[in-house]
């Protein structure tokens, strides 16, 4: 087994997130890991999309990095051998005009959600699933969303 990740290892990873580095983001992924997220957060009860593969990952990531500039900051961080759990707070700002599975921005309107991941990690460390949950949303951000403003 891995070692557990450290906060700050993680945190290295969300850099890469906020910078839109695929290499660096892609290099934490196992070649067949599967991200869960939600299609609809406007909808009851909630769908699931399944990304396989570093390929889905980067085609997914790469349409909505046309559309948002995506932030990340990272609140709640718990790590054993071959999981990680975090509490992520996160911004959507709109590059242009857009609807998506959250409602419609106008170019430079931000969405604010909170979200919880679960990451399953393998023996090299590599995450192989992840599964997001939105908790909370709002249109003006608060003191957890501080830096990523």
């Amino acid at each position: 087994m891995a070692k557990p990740m450290t906060r700050e290892a993680f945190q290295r990873y969300l850099d890469y997130f906020n910078r839109q580095d695929f290499d660096g983001i892609l290099s934490h992924f196992a070649d067949d890991c599967v991200l869960h997220y939600m299609t609809d957060w406007t909808r009851e009860p909630q769908e699931y999309a399944t990304l396989t593969g570093k390929d889905a990952f980067k085609a997914n990531y790469t349409n909505m990095y046309e559309n948002f500039h995506e932030r990340l900051r990272l609140g709640v961080y718990m790590s054993t051998e071959d999981t990680i759990f975090v509490e992520l707070f996160t911004s959507f700002t709109a590059r242009k005009d857009v609807t998506f599975r959250a409602g419609t921005l106008k170019e430079g309107e931000t969405f604010y959600c909170n979200q919880y991941i679960d990451y399953d990690v393998d023996a090299e460390g590599k995450f192989t699933r992840i599964r997001i949950a939105q908790f909370d949303s709002q249109d003006y951000p608060d003191e957890r969303y501080y830096d990523i403003v």
